[in-house]
């Protein structure tokens, strides 16, 4: 059995939608088939939790909700050639908004409602969609499969019934061919409320579903082909890395890779199932495969930068009043201390939080900020003294004020003034071809 995940681009029109199809069906001989994990298309849930807002707070939401119900009435006319699939999801989305509307007020629990409709809008179009051109589809509401407690908006999920019932709902139905439809994000709580997963929802959704049955694959679309050496917007020359070790994920995602999080497919990295992050749109590319059969091995895998980042540097007092403070504890990216001194990296502006602890982390010393970016290499430990001189050499060519630190087992940074990161990133980058072909 295989699980295959699509994101919100994946669905986000009825080109997407077909292309879907298509990949869904190059499946057909899969045993046990195959479960599609549906998120809701591209920006909808946004858009849905912004009208649930506007409802509660008595502001007009009228418009917002009949443009969001009319793109989905358009999407199943075209691909269907009628919206009876979804006219009484849309009716149902109107009169939960007219509700919230009616209570005026809303709170987690009423958004994690109004969310719902996104992914069963998307997942109804394309069960439909998939029948019409005579696939073997069936529809199953996720809410009868993951189970969780009733933890509005992050909601956790109780593995044990969860297990049970996708045993009892998919594996009992496996069959040849058989395309199972659900979705991502969504769930049912002990009190029979819809929840949601939070962010990564849906990634997390297909892990679960995947663990529970066992699958030999879960296969993750989304509209890039696979985790890449830098960010192709910025390098010319970034690829996708064939594969990871899901802790050279976990690392790599720490510090800046937003493909996938790693924390969304914990459960099928315990169940030692692959995943796969491919490309919806050019879906012959290999990807990126991360499994825990991959074995991490000390070379550049990745260059990537976070930008908004606050250097902030005096007495030593100041990191430990940083620290103590939770909110701030969790944008610190690094720190360095001794005895007299210390330097802390957070992410994010200086805001009001910050200028609180300062003031009283004050002790007549002088106190330095400066806005800078960080530059992440992953793959590299401060160990790996053959690795780091090549990036040195690149960063004796830049401006801006380099400066190297270790940030984790896989991960060297190096902070450089923002209006010199990218071309860093740039110069670092090059690293990665001259270790990986020598000639």
């Amino acid at each position: 059995m295989l699980v295959l995940k699509f994101g919100g681009t994946s669905v986000a029109d009825e080109g997407a939608m077909r292309q879907v199809a298509e990949i869904v069906a190059t499946h057909g001989g899969e045993p046990d088939g195959i479960v599609v994990v549906l998120s809701a298309t591209s920006g909808t849930t946004t858009q849905l939790l912004n009208i649930a807002q506007l409802a509660g707070s008595g502001q007009a939401f009228q418009e917002a909700l009949d443009n969001v119900l009319a793109r989905h009435l358009h999407l199943a006319q075209t691909l269907v050639g009628s919206t009876s699939c979804i006219d009484e999801l849309c009716n149902d989305c109107h009169n939960y908004a007219q509700a919230v509307s009616e209570l005026g007020e809303w709170n987690e629990a009423t958004l994690d409602g109004m969310a719902c409709f996104g992914e069963l809008l998307s997942s109804t179009i394309l069960h439909q969609f998939l029948c019409s051109i005579g696939l073997n589809s069936h529809l199953v509401d996720a809410r009868s499969l993951i189970a969780t407690n009733d933890d509005a908006q992050h909601a956790v999920v109780d593995i044990d019934r969860t297990t049970q019932n996708c045993l009892q709902s998919l594996r009992s139905a496996a069959s040849l061919g058989r395309i199972n439809v659900t979705q991502g994000f969504i769930a049912r709580g002990y009190s029979g409320r819809t929840t949601t997963l939070g962010r990564g929802g849906s990634d997390y959704s297909a892990a679960i579903i995947g663990a529970c049955l066992g699958a030999r694959e879960i296969q993750i679309y989304t509209d890039v082909s696979g985790v890449y050496t830098a960010d192709p917007r910025l390098v010319e020359s970034a690829h996708p890395i064939a594969e990871l070790s899901f802790s050279e994920m976990r690392e790599m995602a720490s510090y800046g890779a937003k493909v996938l999080h790693p924390d969304t497919i914990i459960p099928a990295v315990h169940a030692s199932i692959p995943v796969r992050v491919l490309n919806t749109f050019r879906p012959a590319d290999s990807g990126t495969l991360i499994s825990n059969s991959v074995r991490a091995e000390p070379n550049i895998r990745s260059v990537s930068l976070v930008r908004d980042i606050v250097v902030i540097s005096g007495h030593a007092s100041i990191a430990h009043h940083l620290l103590v403070h939770a909110v701030l504890r969790s944008r610190i990216v690094y720190t360095q201390q001794s005895v007299n001194s210390s330097m802390i990296c957070l992410h994010g502006a200086v805001d009001d939080d910050v200028h609180h602890v300062l003031q009283h982390a004050l002790t007549g010393e002088a106190v330095e900020q400066h806005r800078a970016c960080l530059v992440v290499v992953a793959g590299l430990s401060t160990q790996d003294l053959p690795g780091i001189v090549p990036v040195i050499d690149a960063l004796k060519t830049q401006k801006g004020r380099p400066y190297l630190v270790p940030l984790s087992q896989h991960c060297i940074g190096c902070i450089v003034d923002a209006e010199y990161a990218e071309s860093a990133v740039i110069a670092i980058h090059s690293c990665i071809t001259r270790r990986q072909d020598p000639a």
